[in-house]
């Protein structure tokens, strides 16, 4: 039941995580690599608290929760600075990039002085929170949809146009259902676990770009390591699933039929 209930959007987390973990070790300690790696760290850390199946143990865990809430708006802004293509004023003033870290410290410190966790969160906080969430995705889609117009040739272009198709396609119903939750009390979904076909998008369309348009300047001889890797994954996937599924639902395990063979 607790799986159910939470665990497709833990293992959603772990997607994002991998993903960024793996583009880190293809181009180490390069500029974009490492701020897409923190995003995908710290977004995928939230989804594993995204539904609270119950009250969290140990209790600092709570801090955490909002500490994650407070700081991925910051994240946002930080990737859309930096990728798919560093924006200039980013050059010329630096120091730019540490201010959304600086808001979030600030609404991480009002937060957790509100509250312990969040679900016991005072709306006057959470729609603070979400004044900034909201408009730091929406400042990244706008960042990917002018990488895709005015990028200086035809590759970036095309990295652009398949992450902004990719990163609209993953907002789209997690971003319309929260600012309906926040700011109308309605729910468009019945829960967090329909997020989940629309935020793999984002990952799979990463994984993708690094392939067919060499995302990141990867060396080819790691692209096609990593496309190996990926289709392999897959191909294990299926089979657990065409394994396994049948034999859940079945009762049997569909292994022994001899038209399995």
């Amino acid at each position: 039941r607790v799986f159910v209930r939470s665990g497709l959007n833990y293992l959603t987390g772990l997607c994002y995580i991998f993903i960024g973990i793996i583009v880190f070790l293809m181009k180490p300690y390069y500029r974009a690599s490492t701020v897409f790696y923190l995003f995908c760290a710290t977004f995928g850390a939230l989804l594993f608290f995204l539904y609270k199946v119950s009250e969290l143990r140990p209790f600092w865990f709570g801090t955490v929760h909002i500490f994650l809430y407070a700081f991925t708006p910051a994240m946002f802004i930080h990737l859309a600075l930096s990728f798919p293509e560093r924006r200039s004023i980013i050059n010329r003033h630096p120091h730019l990039q540490v201010v959304p870290y600086v808001l979030s410290a600030i609404l991480f410190i009002g937060m957790r002085s509100a509250s312990r966790e969040m679900l016991g969160m005072p709306k006057f906080w959470y729609l603070l929170l979400m004044a900034y969430f909201i408009p730091s995705v929406l400042f990244y889609l706008l960042s990917c949809f002018y990488s895709w117009l005015r990028a200086p040739s035809p590759i970036a272009r095309a990295r652009a146009k398949m992450i902004l198709l990719g990163s609209a396609i993953t907002a789209s119903l997690p971003l319309a259902d929260t600012i309906a939750n926040a700011f109308f009390n309605v729910y468009l979904v019945p829960g967090f676990n329909y997020y989940v076909p629309f935020l793999l998008v984002f990952p799979i369309v990463i994984a993708f770009t690094i392939i067919k348009h060499n995302l990141f300047d990867i060396d080819a001889a790691i692209r096609r390591t990593f496309g190996y890797v990926l289709v392999t994954m897959g191909i294990a996937l299926m089979y657990t699933l065409f394994v396994y599924l049948p034999t859940l639902f079945l009762g049997k395990p569909v292994s022994q039929s001899p038209v399995y063979l």
